[in-house]
């Protein structure tokens, strides 16, 4: 007996059997094979009992025993859908009674209980009896869309065993999955639910009851390998009445739990709080900086362990708007900051090179780093800057340069300096996946540097109007050859589709050489987060799950960090459907 099941039904049907016969246009199914209709799920009166791992069931099946000793309950937990008995064996398992069941039709849903909020490892087992196009459908946990137009004839072949797994973050004692129908009828066979290698930190990450919208978060790691988090949420006034205004929250992990540093940032007066960035000095204690429309200067801000301390502004050199900040400490721990900006004269029409300037506190006063950076590529406006300082004491920065006067012929090229000698040196040519085609947008820079030996790499999102695809493109700056070496030719795919709508790359480098990189790709029915491992020459997924990390509901991008074994720790939004508080959840990698 499964523990605590929710919704069950003790009669399971005998089903049909599945023999092989052509199929003629429509869906056709063999005389006899059809799924029976929709069953009227009962309640079952059980005694409540505790929680365990794994959860195994064998969906549209009875109870069954596998080849390992494996004990696989009968079918409960389950919403909707149709008993399926297949006979033909399966390849690719010695579990053929196993894949022989299913549960299928438009739509259905399983609610599981677990142990407690968490991490978990879902393994979801399919066999697919009808061929490409036929089983195309969403795969859902917890309110997120993880896996979208999920086509199993296609990826799996007809009578084959196939595996998705994913880590699936709860936020209470049930988990939900579910099997959409956007072009066919879902189907499933096996059910397994596991602790995953990703362990939660403490619950939703969120603000005041009077906030909504976090977003723009921004993560570090101490020595310890204890993350500091930081985000912008909106506040609205308690009066109900007045200006909506944006603030920058701190909170860092004690070792068990979350704790507010000091209260939130940004005045009121100056405007919306805008383009945040985090850093932990030797000691873990946080730097921030950000900039508001009203002031002319980049605030900063550091953390003293009790209270924050506001440094002197970094002034904006006159008739430039800021269009991203970054932040970065030096080896003896002086901070660093680019500025990306575009002339105030340049709102309608780009008539300036696009700039960053780069400034360095030198224990007295804010100094400029060399000249004003310009890409050379023609008129517009800097953004995005990502900047990295190697153990040298050389800042390495990238940015990207975007003139979108013409809405037609939008271009965007990302370009790197690296500052030597008291100058600053272009590394290599423009880093466009194709440089020579004036319809592509290459945005959205983030660089990082090898702990070791100084090395730069840069992830970006390079797009191609003409063919609508966004996707991840990464380089590694190889000094022996003078040029970037890319690490992805035909860059990286969270879950192909017709097209890739990738946002918010953020690239992190351990000390054995390898390379972490997340983003996000927005899809119509949600926006699910991805992650990737470079090492050994190759891309990987983490713990053999290429699938989504995380699924929320809006538009905001995860930050990443490694702890002090080369781990990631990835930072993720949530916004459910349903009327549940909006925050961010931090999970770290724990194989």
């Amino acid at each position: 007996m499964p523990p605590l099941p929710l919704i069950s039904n003790p009669s399971l049907p005998s089903g049909r059997l599945l023999g092989v016969l052509p199929l003629l246009g429509a869906l056709l199914l063999a005389p006899g094979c059809a799924p029976e209709s929709v069953e009227s799920p009962r309640l079952q009166q059980v005694e409540q009992s505790v929680v365990t791992l794994p959860i195994r069931i064998n969906v549209g099946g009875e109870a069954y025993t596998d080849s390992t000793g494996k004990v696989w309950d009968a079918d409960w937990g389950f919403s909707g859908g149709s008993p399926l008995v297949m006979t033909q064996p399966i390849s690719g398992t010695e579990e053929d009674p196993l894949y022989q069941s299913a549960r299928t039709n438009g739509q259905f849903s399983y609610t599981l209980p677990v142990p407690g909020p968490g991490v978990y490892r879902v393994d979801l087992h399919f066999a697919d009896e009808l061929g490409p196009g036929f089983h195309t459908f969403d795969i859902s946990a917890e309110e997120g869309m993880y896996v979208e137009g999920f086509d199993l004839g296609k990826e799996a072949g007809t009578f084959n065993a196939y595996t998705v797994s994913l880590d699936v973050m709860v936020d209470d004692g049930q988990l939900v999955l579910e099997f959409g129908y956007p072009y066919g009828y879902a189907t499933l066979s096996a059910i397994e639910v596991k602790r995953s290698s990703w362990q939660a930190l403490g619950g939703l990450l969120t603000g005041a009851a009077n906030t909504s919208f976090p977003r723009e978060p921004a993560m570090a790691v101490d020595a310890m390998s204890r993350p500091t988090a930081a985000w912008v949420e909106s506040v609205h006034p308690e009066s109900g009445s007045g200006y909506v205004t944006n603030q920058l929250v701190v909170r860092r992990w004690s070792g068990s739990q979350w704790l507010p540093v000091g209260g939130a940032l940004g005045s009121p007066e100056a405007g919306n709080v805008i383009s945040p960035s985090l850093v932990l000095d030797a000691s873990g204690r946080p730097l921030v900086t950000f900039y508001q429309p009203y002031a002319d200067s980049i605030s900063v801000f550091w953390w003293n362990g009790t209270v924050w301390l506001e440094m002197p502004p970094v002034i904006v050199p006159d008739m430039e708007v800021p269009e991203g900040i970054s932040l970065a400490l030096t080896p003896s721990g002086y901070p660093v900051v680019a500025i990306a900006v575009k002339s105030y004269f340049s709102w309608s029409s780009y008539d300036t090179q696009p700039r960053v300037y780069v400034y360095q506190w030198n224990g007295l006063a804010w100094t400029q780093q060399g000249a004003a950076l310009e890409s050379g590529t023609g008129l517009g406006a800097a953004r995005n800057p990502s900047l990295a300082i190697d153990r040298y004491g050389r800042a390495v920065v990238a940015w990207d340069a975007y003139d979108d006067s013409n809405p037609y012929l939008s271009r965007g090229t990302v370009h790197v300096f690296r500052y030597e000698a008291g100058q600053w040196g272009r590394l290599g040519g423009v880093l466009n996946h194709t440089p020579e085609n004036e319809y592509a947008v290459a945005e959205n820079p983030s660089l990082v540097v090898d702990p070791i030996d100084g090395t730069p790499s840069v992830a970006w999102i390079d797009e191609a109007r003409n063919t609508v695809n966004r996707r991840i493109f990464v380089a590694r700056w190889s000094a022996a050859n003078g040029a970037w070496s890319q690490l992805t030719d035909d860059g990286l795919d969270g879950w192909v589709r017709y097209a890739t709508d990738a946002y918010g790359p953020a690239l992190a480098a351990g000390r054995d050489g390898s390379l972490v990189v997340t983003w996000n790709e927005r899809t119509q029915r949600g926006t699910p987060h991805f992650l990737r491992k470079w090492s050994g020459g190759q891309w990987s997924a983490f713990a053999s799950n290429p699938h989504a990390m995380m699924s929320s509901n809006y538009f905001v991008d995860s930050a990443l960090a490694l702890d002090v074994r080369d781990q990631p720790l990835l930072m993720s939004p949530i916004n459910p459907w349903a009327n549940s508080p909006e925050g961010f959840y931090v999970r770290q990698f724990v194989p």
